[in-house]
């Protein structure tokens, strides 16, 4: 199954992206146990991430290990980049999560507030991790979808500026 996500931040940011496919779902609570075990280096990274894969005995090829690794690495980095901007006290990133059902459809949101924490990362997971779970999108294709989507922002958001963005997702 695929999902879209779509995403608009200030100031004048736009992302779309159709048909993202979801890849294989993961744990929050590992996750967020491998973000904080990471040391502030590749190498460090990619021992957390390595620990993690193979903590749930999912060895697979070398590249499957290597793109998680990069995943939960460049999300780190994306969301820690926002977050030391002069006016992220004052941002977000919120987060909308939508699963169209035969019935109904399940509608989530969260937001993630900058603070003066250590773990950036870590926290934005927590803080968007029960909406992913409620709506069946908690797997590594949205990670990555998320990772694009705060790259870019990353790349079009200039000091000084509050970091505020709203990605939606659906399934």
């Amino acid at each position: 199954m695929s999902f879209r996500i779509s995403a608009r931040g200030v100031p004048n940011f736009r992302y779309q992206r159709d048909n993202n496919t979801d890849g294989s779902d993961f744990e929050i609570a590992s996750v967020l146990s491998t973000l904080y075990s990471m040391e502030p280096t590749r190498r460090g990274a990619g021992g957390a991430a390595y620990e993690y894969i193979s903590s749930r005995g999912e060895m697979t090829e070398l590249t499957d290990i290597m793109g998680r690794r990069r995943v939960l690495e460049a999300l780190n980095e994306a969301v820690t980049f926002l977050a030391i901007f002069s006016g992220a006290n004052n941002g977000s990133i919120g987060v909308s999560a939508t699963n169209s059902g035969v019935l109904w459809n399940t509608d989530r949101f969260a937001t993630y507030h900058f603070s003066a924490g250590n773990n950036p990362g870590p926290d934005f997971i927590r803080a968007i991790g029960p909406i992913l779970s409620d709506t069946d999108m908690n797997d590594w294709g949205v990670l990555l979808g998320l990772t694009r989507v705060l790259n870019e922002y990353c790349d079009r958001i200039r000091e000084p500026a509050i970091p505020y963005i709203t990605i939606q997702l659906y399934k």
